[in-house]
């Protein structure tokens, strides 16, 4: 069950990068696809938090591999709580696929991946 759990995160992840990859390369065609934070896209910041929540399954020692994970967790979860409110009051646009706003997309996944660990370390810790 450990390394099932292991290996959801890191499936769920790796698409989040990819997803990532195709926001950049959208910004890079037509600048201000992303919405920025302090001049930088979200969809950077949003890969890099998708990469350090993938990168963490890698690492044997449980302290690193749990600081890399709860810092892309919560780096993603914080853009997207942010770009979700931003968008719900009409701040700013989200990107969006099939006319869903990908910030709310974000939200959930990053929480599914949050959920998904904590299970995954209450599981190895019995």
């Amino acid at each position: 069950m450990y390394n099932a759990l292991n290996k959801t995160i890191m499936i769920i992840s790796f698409i989040g990068i990819l997803f990532g990859v195709w926001l950049i390369s959208m910004d890079v065609k037509s600048p201000g696809f992303c919405p920025k934070v302090l001049f930088i896209p979200a969809c950077y910041l949003v890969s890099i938090a998708f990469f350090l929540v993938y990168s963490s399954s890698y690492f044997l020692n449980k302290k690193t591999s749990d600081m890399f994970f709860y810092i892309g967790n919560v780096l993603g979860l914080v853009l997207a709580v942010w770009f979700s409110f931003a968008q719900i009051i009409n701040l700013q646009e989200c990107p969006k696929l099939l006319n869903i706003p990908l910030c709310y997309v974000s939200f959930f996944t990053f929480l599914f991946l949050l959920v998904l660990h904590l299970i995954k370390n209450f599981i190895k810790s019995e």
